[in-house]
């Protein structure tokens, strides 16, 4: 009688750590994270602003560092307060890797890390679905995305470490 008691909470134990398991990991296995409404205009403006560095005539240069840490000012404090939980992932990552990318851009020359953070944010970017996502977000996304890639390109193309 005593050894079915046991195994009794072992099964209750065992159900409970499944449960768990399964709410970690919820999100990941539904796919379905989406941005919460109130959230779309503040992740929009971030991320439209990160497509918006300007270039000054040279897009792989340094003269575009001050505009790229304005675009990423606040953001991680933002990130917390308002959006955290609220949109995807994804967006979250995106923004933080281009973030990474453009600090390393402003502060010293460019070279392969950024270029991997960069890419990296553009690839999580890549997740935005025109079928599910607001409108404002998709089309942020496709500035961020542009931005990124000519970013990318100009670096490559001046033989930097990308």
């Amino acid at each position: 009688m005593r050894s079915g008691h046991v195994s009794g909470h072992a099964q209750i134990f065992a159900s409970a750590l499944a449960s768990l398991a399964l709410c970690w990991s919820a999100p990941a296995l539904a796919g379905g994270e989406t941005f919460q409404p109130d959230s779309v205009p503040i992740w929009s403006a971030r991320t439209t602003a990160l497509g918006s560095i300007a270039f000054d005539n040279d897009p792989a240069g340094r003269d575009t560092g001050d505009t790229m840490l304005a675009a990423c000012k606040g953001l991680q404090g933002e990130q917390m307060s308002h959006e955290y939980g609220k949109v995807p992932s994804w967006a979250l990552k995106g923004q933080l890797y281009i973030c990474e990318a453009y600090k390393g851009w402003a502060k010293h020359k460019p070279g392969s890390g950024e270029c991997k953070l960069l890419q990296q944010g553009l690839d999580f970017l890549g997740h935005a679905n025109p079928a599910t996502d607001p409108a404002e977000v998709v089309k942020a996304v496709a500035l961020a995305t542009s931005t990124g890639n000519t970013l990318l390109s100009a670096m490559r193309s001046r033989k930097h470490a990308c």
